[in-house]
């Protein structure tokens, strides 16, 4: 029986896609399209290119709309809290909502508010959900 080693194999893709933790999150738009076509993600790195987590497009695929919102606004690293398990926090909900504002985004900023009162007002969990539960118990990190 021959073994042969990972490397020989040439199954792993050295060439990573990256966006900086603190870099707008909008400017990761292109390597999340392109990740979404190889089945991976955008990894999230510090300025030690250290890896903080990552954004996928399949895990965006299961945020509501105003995830747009927050990728127009926040940076990579806040959007990664944004979308994380079952709801932004409250503090990044206000952050899209006063962004959008500085930016003169108020129509986005409405639809927003209206997503959240219908939301509250049917007794949803979340607002703005996108959970890793909803990816049918798929594990974000593998």
């Amino acid at each position: 029986m021959t073994t042969f080693s990972i490397e020989s194999l040439n199954i792993i893709d050295h060439n990573i896609m990256t966006v900086r933790y603190h870099d707008p999150a909008i400017s990761a738009l292109d390597s999340i399209a392109l990740a979404n076509i190889k089945q991976t993600a955008v990894a999230v790195v510090d300025n030690d290119n250290k890896l903080i987590g990552e954004i996928s497009a399949s895990t965006l695929a299961y945020c509501d709309e105003d995830v747009a919102a927050a990728i127009t606004t926040l940076s990579a690293g806040d959007l990664m809290a944004y979308i994380d398990y079952g709801g932004p926090p409250e503090d990044l909900v206000e952050l899209v909502k006063t962004r959008l504002q500085e930016k003169k985004l108020g129509l986005m900023m409405e639809l927003m508010d209206e997503e959240f009162s219908f939301s509250v007002s049917s007794a949803s969990s979340s607002a703005f959900s996108c959970s890793s539960d909803d990816e049918s118990g798929s594990s974000r990190n593998g």
